[in-house]
């Protein structure tokens, strides 16, 4: 997954990778604090419990407007992206509560693992307008 992302930096337009880079860890963050709030946890115990036992719904909306704010300033392109990372993630913690009764510390980070590496890739992919 890295060797994607490595491949996506680089094919990245030198004058908005800088914007990228500051966008994707947000979308990351943004995106675990939406599962960690929408999703029930998978165990009783658990590094990821005292995660879930703490998110609260300000979380999403402060992790939000922080991530439209890094993001607006880059163009709809960026924005877009947000959102269907937003979109991913969610389909991701369903697909995995679906699998497993619900999501863990070790999934919250695969989820914000492959919505990072689907923003790098989509950002590489189209020129920012």
């Amino acid at each position: 997954m890295y060797s994607l992302r490595l491949l996506a930096v680089v094919s990245t337009v030198p004058d908005v990778r800088m914007g990228v880079f500051l966008f994707v860890p947000v979308l990351g963050r943004f995106t675990m604090a939406l599962v960690l709030r929408g999703y029930p946890y998978a165990r009783e115990v658990g590094a990821g419990n005292a995660f879930k036992t703490g998110a609260r719904w300000w979380h999403i909306v402060v992790a939000g407007t922080i991530a439209t704010s890094v993001a607006v300033p880059f163009g709809t392109m960026v924005v877009a992206t947000g959102v269907l990372g937003g979109v991913l993630a969610w389909f991701l913690g369903r697909w995995i509560t679906s699998r497993l009764g619900g999501l863990t510390g070790d999934t919250y980070g695969f989820i914000c693992e492959v919505v990072e590496t689907f923003a790098f890739v989509a950002l590489s992919a189209t020129p920012l307008v």
